[in-house]
């Protein structure tokens, strides 16, 4: 990259990580790349939560898909919890289920959990229905993770969703009698 253009992508980067709407868009109308490789401002914008940043770089053909430093713009967002911004990447396109592996050091590949699995805990049903409305699968882990979290009406969804994908021998917190009750009835 030249000079003029590294400080343009630079400057980009620092102002969606800072959530700084107007300097977002003055180094998108001076010529920044929107979707470049290793790094992207959506993902800095996702990671902490700055909406309207994140709407913005969307708006202007920021790939939803496109990998920062090896992670989902959306992974990033559920995990931080920001539900706004994974609303706003699930709307542009971004993908509800991918299916991730990386190689561990041992050589061996590991799978990563999937928006569904990192959403059930302690997600909003609106993101879980999201995820599903989109075409994320349901799996039996997604559906523990929900039961780990005392999150009723994620398990319920998730259950509709996949009568299948309820886990058998699903430990249960005694801190939640409702998920127990809802599990037994369960044929």
């Amino acid at each position: 990259m030249a000079n003029g253009t590294l400080m343009r992508q630079e400057g980009l980067w620092r102002a969606a990580d800072n959530g700084n709407l107007e300097d977002v868009r003055f180094f998108l109308n001076s010529g920044a790349i929107i979707n470049t490789e290793g790094q992207t401002a959506l993902f800095l914008a996702a990671a902490n939560g700055h909406t309207d940043v994140t709407k913005l770089l969307l708006e202007r053909g920021a790939d939803p898909n496109l990998r920062s430093r090896g992670y989902l713009p959306l992974v990033i967002a559920l995990e931080k919890e920001h539900w706004a911004d994974a609303l706003a990447l699930l709307n542009a396109g971004a993908d509800p289920d991918p299916h991730e592996q990386f190689p561990s050091p041992l050589g061996k590949l590991v799978k990563i959990q999937t928006p569904l699995e990192i959403a059930a805990p302690s997600g909003s049903i609106e993101i879980v229905a999201a995820l599903l409305e989109k075409g994320a699968r349901v799996s039996e882990g997604a559906v523990e993770f929900a039961i780990r979290g005392c999150n009723k009406p994620v398990v319920r969804a998730l259950v509709a969703s996949a009568p299948t994908a309820l886990p058998r021998n699903a430990i249960i917190p005694s801190r939640c009698p409702d998920i127990l009750r809802f599990v037994q009835d369960k044929p």
